[in-house]
């Protein structure tokens, strides 16, 4: 009984590491993951979640980062509204940093994953 209460805690204060994260792809430093579900339509904005998971522990302890993502449709461009860095991959361990200021929009370069992603979340 003890440890299905243990569990379930465990599963409810870590929530959004539990997203349905989908492997949207990577390279030799990173693997890029979305929630669809998280996906928020305002005219041609979207708003998404994303994880990055890096290949190698960066030199501050980061293995991953948890972000919310801003795309422009309309002028193909993208910035981080908000992030959390982590001690572990998959946004877990220890939260080593976070930010809710949002960053400059950013132009997507053509063949990225992120130009990917801004043609699935632009055509939802």
């Amino acid at each position: 009984m003890l440890k299905k209460f243990i569990f379930t805690v465990i599963i409810f204060s870590n929530s959004y590491a539990w997203a349905n994260w989908i492997n949207f792809g990577g390279n030799s430093i990173l693997t890029v993951y979305i929630d669809p579900a998280s996906l928020r339509k305002d005219g041609n904005f979207r708003k998404i979640w994303q994880l990055q998971d890096l290949q190698q522990r960066d030199k501050d302890g980061e293995f991953s980062r948890r972000v919310r993502m801003e795309y422009d449709c309309k002028n193909e461009r993208f910035r981080a509204l908000s992030w959390t860095m982590h001690s572990a991959q998959m946004a877990q361990g220890e939260i080593l940093s976070d930010n809710s200021k949002a960053a400059q929009w950013s132009d997507i370069p053509p063949g990225t994953i992120a130009d990917d992603i801004l043609k699935l979340v632009c055509t939802k």
